[in-house]
Order: C-alpha cells, then structure tokens, then sequence
C-alpha cells in the first residue's frame, strides 16, 4: 500500500474513532496501519507529516491528529461504503470559511485555512 494512502486511511480511522465512536477497521489492523505509517514517514507528503504531527506519537494515538474538511467527507462515506450506515458529523460545530477567511458558516472547530495548505481542519 503506498505510504500516503495508507496515512490518509490512519486519519480516517483516528476520526472514525475519536469523534464518531465507529471503526472501520479492528484495532489490530488500526496498530498495524500506524506502525506502517510511521515506518515510511519519510516517503509521506509535506501535508500528511503536518496533520499527522509525531512519527512517534501515531504509533501509540490518534488524538491530535488534524483532519481537513475533505478528509472528513472521505472518512463519512467511507464508513458509509464499509457498514452500510451513516453516522452524524462528529466535529461539534463545524464551519465553512471562503479563501480570504471570512466565515460563512461560523458555529465549529475547524482552524485555518492554513496559511501553507489553503486547507481547513480540525484536531481529533
């Protein structure tokens, strides 16, 4: 599995399983995906290093990992694909912000857009 795919998959579950108690994937197989993760750091984008944050720290914890708005989509349908099911947006108040910054929705817990990424996130 290439390094990136297998981070963004890592930032999924973390969400998953931090913000909307659900799992996709077993914890055995959540150890081994972060093990992996950390192994290839070093072939992992610039972006991914950002929001993942420690080599170290993901081998033991997905809390304070960032998630982007995208990712977040992605995790949602992903589990929607994987059980069949829907589940309710776990970030508490989540908002929209256009790209000079100004809030069009302003009642959440994403940050940004990241002066680097241009991307929103949140913290797990």
């Amino acid at each position: 599995m290439n390094a990136n795919h297998a981070a963004r998959l890592l930032i999924m579950s973390a969400y998953l399983y931090y913000r909307c108690d659900v799992n996709v994937i077993d914890d055995g197989d959540y150890d081994k995906l972060s093990l992996a993760v950390a192994k290839n750091w070093d072939k992992l984008d610039e972006q991914l290093q950002w929001q993942l944050g420690d080599r170290e720290a993901i081998k033991s914890t997905g809390m304070g990992i960032l998630i982007t708005q995208m990712g977040m989509s992605a995790a949602h349908t992903w589990y929607r694909d994987k059980k069949r099911l829907s589940l309710k947006p776990g970030l508490i108040r989540p908002f929209l912000q256009d790209a000079a910054g100004f809030s069009l929705l302003n009642n959440g817990d994403f940050q940004g857009p990241h002066p680097k990424y241009k991307c929103l996130y949140a913290v797990i």
